[in-house]
């Protein structure tokens, strides 16, 4: 499967939420959610078993920045915001 990182990174900025930074599954058509599903899951799915949630937030942040280096810097700080958002 090749990512097409260009329309990633542009629905996670255009659907993310203005006011808190953050992707907003839960308002994006179902198309545009199909196409980052993949990123979503792997989000709810990080372990959150360091001291502090932003301790994890950051392991997050470090993989995301790894694993998908097509990912734009702006847009894996938002994945993080949700990641830290669900686990607080």
């Amino acid at each position: 499967m090749t990512i097409d990182w260009e329309e990633i990174n542009g629905i996670i900025r255009e659907r993310s939420s203005r006011s808190s930074y953050m992707v907003r599954p839960n308002e994006m058509d179902s198309a545009d959610l199909a196409k980052i599903h993949f990123l979503i899951d792997e989000v709810l799915s990080f372990p959150d078993d360091q001291k502090t949630v932003s301790d994890s937030g950051a392991l997050l942040d470090r993989h995301l920045s790894q694993k998908y280096r097509g990912l734009d810097p702006d847009n894996i700080s938002r994945l993080v915001h949700l990641f830290c958002y669900m686990n607080k």
